[in-house]
């Protein structure tokens, strides 16, 4: 063995670097050294043969351990040492079987490194959350499209089926990505695997619900009239044509009058037109869900944070304009000039937050459209929530270790722990993030009125956050939509403008938050402002085309209302739009 060869076995004997001093050799042999002497000196191992064998191995290795050191250390002992055992008259052991027992020695991992792992694992959980949560969605409405064609089933049969699909479909796209992270080396918990069977009953149960209401709609609004008896139609034919022989005779006897221009019926009397072509079914109303809410991050829209509020730099948009209808029949195509010089987007200040919720609330009152107009029957619902905020970046500072517990907590469906957590990190850190999150879980929990109070004290600090102005809007539309149920009109329309007012300031702050135009376009319809939501629905296409077909698809809906030239949009409706993503944790 030539003298390199012999070097570098007997510095992995002691574990040593090349080039260590005389201290750092000592040290090293003396700390493995330590190691065989515990093994030698364990109490009763000889008293077994495989204690005795290990007695024997740690003899061995405490030997070559100081062999090494003192060849090492004196050259004269690596030359004496080196002669014998070309000589034959020592021997080395294998040195993989002496250092096997060695414990690794690893390197702990570092706190950002961990935390980027964390957020790595968190998004790719929520995306698996989301996914499932479309699928379900998409086969339970496939589902009903199928089993109403023609024909209605019967209701129960048909809530079965749909129910059915529905769960199929969820447990095979959650089977699929758990499969693929497992291929991967991820492995997920057994409660997240637990929470995701419960979303998907949840989520089937939901959509089965939704359908066989919209079933049970169509059904009485098909269900034929009963016909008039024959001697009562004869009766009031008689009395009609008795009517009109009389002003007949009227009008043939008595003096002229002056010719008067008729008056112009107003928007409010006309019949509104059937926009969606399907008369006998209604659109349902949007359900808050855990996945368009507490778990949604999907890649629609710019994150903002209260703690970098300025705007993205973007052109500032203007009014769409709508392109002349194309020959060949197609829907028109919505444009959108824009200012071409670059400047920041105008900002939102905590005066106009404020007055947008008391202007709206107290906006004149008007005439209420007709049922369908007022509940957006035929359009594809709302957008849902924007998602919470992230995980903070630190928890070292006041609060973050409360707002990191409360956002588990609301991951786990722990509503009530998790609001009582982001309430005591905005009390012990003034977060931002905490108040906005709070709101969320609020507003999943249909607490609406304590949701608008979180976004209201979070926007008088942060008037700029457009996730919150968003998620404000959203909030009114749905007690809008409560208010039209129990017949409540004032309120409904003071609600309807409370959300306008909200979304024009969240498209003021972040002018590519396509679920706003989404959204906007859905109040202006129900206030009878067709023309409005047209515009809004074509910029809101324009904006994701790919990403959201609902809005093209309620465009042409409208479109065809306004006998803009649009083509009649495409069957099955597409599924409600996810929310915009959340905003990015406390840094």
């Amino acid at each position: 063995m030539d003298e390199s060869t012999l070097r570098n076995y007997f510095r992995k004997a002691i574990g040593v670097a090349p080039g260590a001093s005389r201290k750092e050799l000592k040290l090293c042999r003396d700390k493995r050294a330590q190691r065989w002497r515990s093994m030698l000196a364990a109490p009763g191992s000889e008293q077994t043969a495989e204690g005795q064998e290990a007695a024997k191995l740690a003899e061995q290795r405490l030997a070559i351990t100081n062999t090494a050191y003192d060849c090492l250390s004196n050259a004269d002992k690596f030359r004496e040492f080196q002669a014998k055992l070309a000589a034959g008259e020592a021997e080395l052991p294998d040195l993989d079987s002496l250092l096997s027992s060695l414990d690794s020695e690893h390197k702990p991992v570092a706190p950002r490194v961990l935390a980027k792992r964390q957020a790595q694992l968190q998004e790719k959980m929520e995306r698996i959350v989301t996914l499932v949560t479309e699928s379900v969605q998409k086969a339970g409405h496939d589902e009903a499209l199928k089993l109403t064609q023609g024909k209605l089933p019967d209701a129960d049969q048909f809530y079965d089926a749909v129910y059915k699909a529905a769960v199929t479909a969820g447990n095979k796209t959650s089977a699929e990505e758990i499969a693929s992270l497992n291929n991967g080396k991820i492995e997920l918990d057994e409660t997240f695997k637990s929470d995701l069977d419960s979303l998907v009953i949840d989520q089937s149960e939901i959509i089965a619900h939704k359908e066989y209401d919209r079933l049970e709609d169509r059904a009485a609004m098909s269900a034929p009239t009963p016909a008039m008896p024959r001697f009562v139609a004869l009766t009031l034919t008689l009395i009609i044509m008795g009517l009109v022989v009389s002003v007949c005779f009227y009008g043939a006897t008595s003096s002229p009058t002056p010719n008067v221009a008729p008056a112009v019926p107003t928007p409010a009397a006309q019949n509104p037109a059937d926009v969606s072509g399907r008369a006998t079914e209604m659109a349902p109303a949007p359900v808050p869900g855990i996945a368009n809410s507490v778990f949604n991050r999907s890649t629609f829209g710019p994150p903002s944070s209260p703690t970098a509020i300025t705007p993205p730099v973007v052109p500032v948009p203007v009014q769409p304009a709508v392109t002349p209808v194309p020959a060949d029949g197609a829907a028109p195509v919505a444009t959108s000039p824009v200012n071409t010089a670059p400047g920041p987007a105008p900002a939102v200040s905590a005066a106009e937050a404020n007055q947008a919720e008391l202007t709206g609330a107290a906006a004149p009152a008007g005439p209420a459209p007709d049922a369908r107009v007022a509940v957006a029957a035929g359009l594809v619902a709302n957008a849902g929530n924007a998602g919470m905020a992230g995980l903070p970046a630190s928890d070292t500072k006041p609060g973050a270790k409360a707002y990191r517990t409360a956002l588990d907590a609301g991951m786990k469906g722990a509503f009530a722990d998790s609001v009582n957590g982001f309430r005591q990190a905005y009390a012990e850190g003034h977060l931002g993030e905490a108040l906005y999150n709070e709101g969320v879980i609020l507003g999943v929990q249909g607490r609406y009125d304590e949701a608008l109070a979180a976004y209201n004290k979070l926007l008088s600090d942060h008037p700029a956050f457009a996730q919150a102005l968003y998620n404000r809007a959203l909030t009114h539309q749905l007690l809008a939509l409560a208010a039209w149920n129990a017949k409540k009109v004032p309120q409904w329309r003071s609600n309807l403008n409370q959300a306008l007012a909200s979304y024009d300031l969240a498209l003021k702050a972040d002018p590519r938050l396509s679920q706003g135009y989404f959204n906007r376009g859905i109040v202006h319809y129900q206030l009878g402002q067709k023309d409005e939501a047209y515009s809004d629905f074509a910029r809101a296409d324009s904006l994701l085309p790919k990403f959201m077909p609902a809005a093209a698809y309620n465009r042409d809906v409208v479109g065809l209302a306004l006998k803009k030239g649009n083509a009649a949009p495409a069957q099955p409706a597409p599924a409600c739009p996810l929310g915009p993503v959340g905003p990015a944790g406390p840094p």
